[in-house]
């Protein structure tokens, strides 16, 4: 079997069963939205190729007519390419350009629409994920943007695309997936540590400066005056202490706890 960055030489015949087995599997259903901007787009684009070349020929024939060129390239029919480019036309001469801004389009990304995020942000996944990565660190288990990803998908909340192969996970879609959740654990709070130093916490510092100074107030005090001191587990004190190198952990620490006699 090739491997995959081999370079197969196909015949001219192969190519056609290909193209032909390829236009049978996309069927024969409407053009979704974006397929429609896909058509117009190559259209537009071989339009231009097309007056390029008239304009180096000096206005002689140029070899095929758009529309063919493009329903040929996009293994879509005639009649489909001239509906769609006709209605690009009426828009142009009734709105000009400014009018394709009208046309609506799902599933587009860009800063002028808010689309739900890959990974849900409600309460119950937030829970989820806390618990999982507080029990993974209790163990002393690694546990990553990708661990959290192999956990979200294990409990449905986030869907990887096969490959179209068949024989795995789409690589782009696994990657875009993993951002996805990456963003998702910093806008929930989680920090990773970096060569066992865990990113300083500015509410940790209050914390941590409030106790010794409350902790230095009571030594002070005379002996039969003082609080009784409760010592903490190290890792309260020192940010550094039992951490891995790259795991999660929470911004929000426990804060410290003092008693009285």
């Amino acid at each position: 079997m090739p491997k995959p960055v081999t370079k197969k030489h196909l015949t001219p015949q192969e190519i056609m069963e290909i193209c032909a087995c390829l236009r049978n599997m996309r069927g024969q259903g409407t053009l979704t939205e974006k397929e429609t901007l896909l058509v117009l787009h190559v259209y537009m684009q071989l339009k231009l190729a097309h007056l390029e070349n008239r304009r180096k020929s000096k206005g002689k024939r140029s070899n095929g007519q758009v529309d063919e060129r493009a329903a040929k390239q996009l293994g879509v029919g005639l009649s489909t390419v001239r509906r769609k480019y006709a209605m690009l036309n009426k828009l142009l001469q009734e709105h000009g350009i400014d009018g394709l801004k009208t046309l609506s389009v799902e599933n587009r990304r860009g800063k002028a629409t808010q689309l739900p995020t890959r990974v849900p942000t409600t309460k119950r996944v937030l829970r989820q994920v806390r618990d999982h990565v507080r029990m993974q660190r209790e163990g002393g288990h690694r546990i990553t943007a990708v661990q959290v990803l192999d956990f979200l998908r294990k409990h449905r909340h986030v869907d990887v695309r096969p490959s179209f192969a068949g024989d795995g996970d789409d690589e782009l879609d696994r990657a875009a997936a993993l951002r996805a959740v990456q963003r998702f654990l910093r806008r929930a709070g989680y920090l990773r540590g970096n060569k066992h130093v865990v990113q300083e916490n500015p509410r940790h510092k209050q914390l941590l400066a409030k106790y010794l100074k409350e902790f230095d107030a009571n030594r002070r005090l005379p002996p039969d005056e003082r609080l009784r001191e409760v010592y903490l587990d190290e890792s309260y004190i020192d940010r550094n202490y039992n951490r891995n190198r790259d795991s999660l952990h929470e911004l929000d620490l426990r804060p410290w706890q003092r008693t009285a006699a």
